[in-house]
């Protein structure tokens, strides 16, 4: 079988695991055989639109075990101001029940500053109908090291998704990032076994050829944060 660029390019950019490996490795198993060759039916993944969500905004007061402006202030012990911020776009908050003030002035027509937090159910029921609303079909958790004082936070959040997928008619899976992670190897299949591979018990988890989904996001960069051989990756 003759490998196209865009045969090559549409492989690597559907599963980020082969992208750790060399390009060698990569004709060898596409050229191995029919098995390898063949695609896989349409499921909860192939042929649906699948979003990335984050998960990862919270404000002091939500209830979140990390309690400060996670990702909305380069202080997160601060609220976000013009000086204080990692803010690149003001989401319209129009829909948001529970709302968090800043330090920013009212905008242009009077209202306060507000945000809002991932941590709030309300927030992920929002965000999920709107997945409904617009016939996206599955999202893709990402789920940064556990390990450290983030764990608490991203448990909960797995659990406000799940909620919300199976609310909505949505499905969901968990998308491993593995981005200063250094020790993800052992401890990515450590949390799967006694954390999140629960999360397949819902209706809601993804399924693709009969096995539940998951991601891992970060492989075939070469650079610090990244920093791993094919063989690990693999």
């Amino acid at each position: 079988m003759a490998v196209s660029r865009r045969r090559f390019m549409t492989t690597v950019m559907s599963g980020s695991a082969l992208a750790a490996v060399s390009g060698t490795q990569l004709i060898t198993a596409l050229t191995s055989g029919a098995t390898a060759a063949a695609a896989s039916p349409p499921g909860d993944v192939v042929g649906k639109i699948t979003v990335g969500y984050q998960g990862w905004f919270a404000a002091p007061g939500d209830g979140a075990p990390i309690n400060g402006w996670w990702h909305w202030s380069a202080n997160m012990n601060q609220p976000p101001s013009p000086a204080n911020t990692t803010i690149v776009a003001w989401p319209d908050m129009r829909e948001y029940t529970h709302t968090y003030p800043t330090a920013y002035a009212n905008l242009n027509n009077g209202q306060p500053a507000t945000l809002f937090s991932s941590y709030d159910q309300q927030t992920v029921d929002t965000h999920f109908r709107w997945m409904r609303e617009n016939n996206i079909d599955t999202a893709a958790l990402q789920r940064f090291n556990p390990m450290g004082g983030e764990g608490p936070t991203r448990d909960a959040m797995a659990t406000k998704v799940r909620t919300a997928a199976e609310a909505n008619g949505r499905k969901f899976y968990i998308m491993y990032d593995v981005t200063d992670w250094t020790t993800m190897q052992s401890e990515i299949k450590t949390d799967w076994t006694t954390k999140m591979k629960a999360l397949t018990a819902s209706p809601a988890y993804a399924l693709q050829n009969g096995k539940p989904v998951v991601g891992i996001w970060g492989f075939g960069f070469n650079d610090p944060k990244r920093p791993w051989a094919p063989a690990p990756c693999l």
